[in-house]
């Protein structure tokens, strides 16, 4: 199980001018990872560098020349090509004069040495800022972490490094540093520019976490001639999942689940051994959805519901994947057994790949698949629940209780007062985990009467 990271990186990089050094004792896990700049020679090199394994990516940004680095380390030596940025500030991208470079890390991880095919002479760098012990960069599943190796197109000087802690954020810009805060996908710092004048940054990322609009202002309001610039991210998103609050068994398929940002708002930090209501599991059906369609779903705008304002709920029913008890209720909080929960992920199914089909029209819709062996308490599966546990069962999307049991409802008194087969929040996520590997994108075998 993977702990929680406690901070995160951001790095833009344009050129990076002179940043106090933070030197090491010793090389971390990453000893790429960090800031480095010339150490002797004709040549401007100021470069940023971010290790991931044995991946390595950079920019380094020099005179009107700017390159994307990315390589492969083979013990201490890198080897790769650089990209030249070529084109328009707006819509420019790497890809041009590709040049090849092998450099050579020391065993302490403070200096650089080599050559690039771009540069006349050797190469010798320094590192004057290290991250090499923090972990490599992480999204937190929600598109809105900001770590990573970046580029500001259009810009050869000023370099940007964010040093984000939680929601606290401190940016260095080559000689220019300022605290900020991030809320969701904006990041908003006070810098001081070299003269000694207030400024205010403010970047935007983008919904799938691999651009990013900037915004700089004076602090009377005024637009800084570095204003409206845009940027990529160059380093891949590598998914670290948060701490899960989950029976073991479930834990590697809701790992999963976070990466295909399965798990709703209502669910992020809660108990997820615990039984699923209504309205959560509503959440999971649009959740599920977005992502087997490649659609966003929309809320309802006039809602039908009377106890019930869940923007999950409205989604849900807007979209056609649930309904309420009644014309004006949902029930929001009344707990859905399992034979529900498969029925109900079975139609998210069908509306994402049977054109026409519909709550009300389900029933016309007849899923083809070889019938598997019966559950032992098959008799105890509602009717119109069957042909969706067992198409569930015939996938390896549901395994049943154990025993052969598949524990469909309550059926006694005593099993309702208990909750008896009820469904659980983190049964429900690997139901839908499983749904996307085993039927994502293939094509849905039905009759229609």
């Amino acid at each position: 199980m993977c702990k929680k990271v406690t901070a995160t990186i951001l790095v833009l990089v344009m050129v990076l001018a002179l940043i106090p050094a933070i030197t090491a004792s010793a090389a971390g896990a990453s000893p790429w990872t960090g800031i480095w700049t010339q150490d002797g020679g004709a040549e401007t090199w100021d470069i940023c560098f971010w290790q991931d394994g044995d991946k390595v990516v950079g920019v380094h940004v020099g005179g009107n020349r700017q390159y994307a680095f990315e390589g492969t380390l083979n013990g201490n030596v890198l080897t790769g090509t650089a990209k030249l940025y070529s084109g328009s500030p707006s819509s420019g991208s790497f890809g041009a004069a590709n040049q090849d470079f092998k450099l050579t890390i020391s065993a302490d991880g403070t200096s650089i040495s080599g050559a690039a095919s771009m540069y006349t002479g050797d190469v010798k760098l320094k590192k004057i800022v290290d991250y090499s012990d923090l972990a490599p960069n992480y999204n937190s599943g929600d598109n809105t972490s900001f770590t990573g190796v970046w580029h500001i197109r259009g810009v050869n000087r000023g370099g940007t490094l964010i040093v984000q802690t939680g929601d606290k954020a401190t940016v260095f810009m080559g000689k220019i540093t300022g605290e900020g805060t991030i809320s969701g996908n904006v990041l908003t710092a006070t810098i001081t520019s070299q003269e000694g004048e207030g400024m205010v940054l403010k970047f935007t990322m983008s919904s799938d976490g691999m651009s990013f609009t900037s915004e700089f202002y004076m602090s009377d309001g005024r637009p800084s001639r570095a204003n409206a610039k845009s940027g990529g991210r160059l380093s891949p998103i590598t998914y670290v999942p948060a701490e899960l609050n989950a029976s073991d068994w479930a834990k590697p398929e809701l790992e999963k689940a976070q990466s295909y940002e399965l798990i709703p708002d209502s669910l992020k930090d809660a108990d997820l051994s615990k039984n699923i209501t209504r309205a959560e599991f509503a959440g999971v059906c649009v959740k599920l959805y977005e992502n087997l369609s490649g659609k966003a779903a929309a809320a309802a705008s006039n809602n039908p519901f009377t106890d019930t304002g869940s923007a999950d709920v409205l989604k849900a029913y807007n979209t056609g994947l649930m309904v309420g008890v009644s014309a004006d209720r949902f029930e929001p909080n009344t707990l859905l057994n399992r034979e529900q929960a498969a029925t109900a992920l079975t139609r998210v199914l069908k509306k994402c790949y049977i054109d026409g089909w519909s709550f009300a029209a389900d029933g016309s819709y007849t899923l083809n698949f070889t019938q598997p062996a019966k559950f032992a308490d098959d008799d105890k599966i509602s009717d119109w629940a069957k042909p969706s546990v067992y198409f569930m069962a015939a996938n390896g999307i549901i395994a049943g209780t154990g025993s052969n049991m598949f524990s469909p409802r309550a059926v006694t008194t005593a099993e309702q007062a208990a909750n008896y087969a009820s469904a659980t929040r983190e049964q429900a996520l690997v139901i839908a985990v499983r749904m996307i590997d085993k039927l994502k994108d293939k094509p849905l075998d039905y009759t229609e009467t």
